[in-house]
C-alpha cells in the first residue's frame, strides 16, 4: 500500500475529527488549535505578526498533514 500523502492525512484528519479549533481571534488574526495526530497531540495555530502557520509536531521538512487540515478550514492569507 502506498504511503498517505501530506494532503490524504490532512484530509483523513479533519474526517476522523481529530483537529479541534480552541480560538480565533478576527481583530488580530490568531488562530490556535489542537490535533490529535497518528503519534502524539499537537498545538498549531496561526500567528498574524508573522503572517505563518505553526505546528509543535516533529516535521521539519516544511507544512505538516496538521497545518494542511487547519487550512482547508481556517481562511488566513
Amino acid at each position: 500500500m502506498p504511503k498517505e500523502t501530506v494532503y490524504e492525512k490532512s484530509f483523513r484528519l479533519l474526517k476522523e475529527s481529530r483537529l479541534t479549533v480552541e480560538r480565533v481571534d478576527d481583530d488580530g488574526g490568531w488562530v490556535v488549535a489542537r490535533c490529535q495526530g497518528d503519534t502524539g497531540s499537537y498545538a498549531l495555530g496561526f500567528d498574524p505578526i508573522t503572517k505563518s502557520f505553526r505546528c509543535t509536531c516533529p516535521n521539519v521538512k516544511g507544512d505538516c498533514s496538521h497545518i494542511y487540515a487547519l487550512r482547508l478550514i481556517v481562511d488566513r492569507p
